[in-house]
């Protein structure tokens, strides 16, 4: 009733009224009334999201399905896979919103399909898939990695120090199978989550394949972990002092279960896999499109180096143009195009829509990063890094 009086009132010749009613016009409607569910949130209907997934033109189905689906359906919308429900952000101001309200201990998406496989097996849980032994891997896995740094280590060398062979001229059939059990084990993962568990009785296949995968990345690890565990025994036979700068040592020594020794290296060692070498592939590739980067790059490590091969945590902290290329590159190709987060334990509101606990909420971090800019600018970090640099001194 009173915004009707003060419009009628502003049709009069009283300019204070006149100014109450466009007042009223551009005030806000409750937060109640604003707040939309998820039932009216946009989205495609499943079959046209299950075609727009495997639709077998789409080379990087995944990222191709989010750009299209920001195009068509604005910053959010939501998508149906099965018993899926998955609510797609794809704008900064509201990642910030799922950010600022997700609380303390941020939630990744469960992952059914990997702990229904170690149910089935008998395998343990990793940090991936639980969190019993979390805390004390990631204290291990730091003190390792910060071991392993000192001597140029990669992810292999981290977790049983010992190299895998990416690098070699001919990579070993061995390790090739295991980077392709990888891949296939994550384009099932979706698949075979979306499938109930009967319905693994009617098509075998995804759920066989799945297995599969997982049974050869296990085997993988165990061999390497035992290889490295029986020649820790045969020092001991010798009398010889035990020393070792790598997980499965510090692991072994701390008293945690051989299961979950096992568990844990495999997560680790398939979550290492493409990390470093897709985003070192991608910064080779944008340096040779930009020589002048290339250039100054190459004469800042020269410069910091001083004639040594094998940087320390110091010297790359002199490195700033260094620091701002990688920044770049992960903007423009990040490790994981897109993170998804679950808030467990009460209702959120993001972008106007109310959104119910225990939903998927997946952010499109390859979408909004390119949204700046989709070629190298290498300024912004540059300046933002040296500002930070200048404020510690």
């Amino acid at each position: 009733m009173l915004p009707q009086a003060l419009k009628m009132s502003g049709r009069s010749a009283f300019p204070l009224l006149r100014c109450a009613d466009r007042w009223v016009d551009v005030m806000p409607a409750p937060a109640s009334r604003q707040v939309k569910t998820l039932e009216q949130m946009p989205g495609p209907s499943a079959a046209g999201f299950i075609w727009d997934l495997f639709l077998p033109t789409r080379t990087v189905a995944p990222i191709s399905c989010k750009l299209e689906g920001r195009r068509k359906y604005g910053p959010m919308w939501k998508a149906s896979f099965g018993p899926i429900l998955t609510v797609h952000v794809a704008e900064p101001e509201l990642i910030e919103q799922v950010l600022r309200q997700e609380g303390q201990h941020p939630m990744r998406s469960d992952l059914s399909s990997w702990k229904d496989y170690r149910k089935l097996r008998g395998e343990g849980y990793g940090l991936l898939t639980a969190g019993g032994v979390a805390g004390v891997v990631r204290s291990l896995l730091g003190k390792a990695t910060c071991c392993r740094l000192k001597c140029g280590g990669r992810i292999s060398s981290v977790l049983f120090e010992s190299r895998i062979g990416c690098l070699d001229p001919v990579v070993p059939v061995e390790t090739e199978r295991f980077i392709q059990s990888i891949n296939t084990m994550f384009v099932m993962t979706l698949l075979t989550m979306a499938m109930p568990q009967w319905l693994h009785r009617l098509l075998p296949k995804p759920w066989e394949t799945f297995c599969g995968c997982w049974d050869y990345m296990f085997q993988f690890a165990k061999g390497h972990i035992e290889q490295r565990l029986e020649e820790e025994r045969q020092k001991m036979a010798r009398g010889e002092r035990l020393e070792g700068r790598y997980l499965t040592y510090f692991l072994s020594q701390t008293g945690v279960p051989l299961k979950s020794v096992y568990s844990n290296v495999t997560e680790l060692l398939l979550a290492g896999v493409d990390t470093i070498s897709g985003t070192l592939s991608w910064s080779l590739y944008e340096l040779s499109r930009h020589p002048d980067v290339q250039t100054a790059l190459r004469e800042e490590v020269l410069s910091v180096m001083k004639g040594r091969s094998i940087p320390e945590a110091r010297d790359v902290a002199a490195m700033p143009l260094m620091k701002a290329v990688m920044k770049e590159i992960l903007r423009l190709y990040p490790v994981i195009p897109a993170n998804a987060r679950v808030i467990p334990d009460k209702d959120i509101t993001v972008g106007g829509y109310l959104y119910l606990e225990n939903h998927t909420l997946q952010q499109c971090i390859f979408k909004f990063d390119r949204e700046t800019a989709c070629s190298l600018v290498i300024g912004r970090f540059l300046r933002q890094i040296n500002q930070s640099g200048s404020k510690q001194h």
